[in-house]
C-alpha cells in the first residue's frame, strides 16, 4: 500500500545516509470507548452502511508493519492507553497532538533515543 511504499522508502534513504531512523503511529484521538461507539454510529448514518472499525487496527497494523520490515519503532498507543485521559493530549476535533501531547510523545522518543545510545552524554 501506498503508506507502506512511502515509509520504506523513506527508511531506505535515511540507512543510505547512515541516519537512524525511528517511527511511530498515532491513533485517531477517540479513546472514550462510547465517544468511539457514538463517532461509528453516526458515520454508519451519514453514508448508510453497516461499517464496523476496530478502534486502534490502524496503529496496530503500522505497528506490526514496522514490526515485519524490521523498522525501529515506538510505541505511542499502548502508553497513551496507559495515561488517565489521552483525549486531553490532542487538539479537541482536529487529530492532532496538542502541547501536553507533543510532550508526552516527545518524552516516549527521548527514552527511546536513551535505549539505544543515540543521544549524547551532556554531563
Amino acid at each position: 500500500d501506498e503508506m507502506e511504499r512511502d515509509v520504506l522508502g523513506i527508511v531506505e534513504e535515511c540507512r543510505a545516509r547512515g541516519v537512524p531512523v525511528f517511527v511511530y503511529a498515532l491513533p485517531f484521538p477517540v479513546f472514550d470507548r462510547a465517544v468511539w461507539d457514538g463517532y461509528i454510529a453516526q458515520v454508519q448514518a451519514e453514508y448508510g452502511t453497516d461499517l464496523t472499525y476496530e478502534q486502534f487496527r490502524d496503529v496496530r497494523a503500522a505497528e506490526a508493519f514496522f514490526q515485519r520490515e524490521g523498522i525501529p519503532w515506538i510505541p505511542v498507543l499502548d502508553p497513551l492507553l496507559q495515561e488517565s485521559d489521552p483525549d486531553s493530549y490532542f487538539i479537541p476535533n482536529d487529530g492532532h497532538l496538542n502541547e501536553r501531547g507533543a510532550e508526552f510523545v516527545c518524552r516516549l522518543i527521548t527514552e527511546s533515543l536513551a535505549e539505544e545510545g543515540l543521544l549524547k552524554d551532556e554531563s
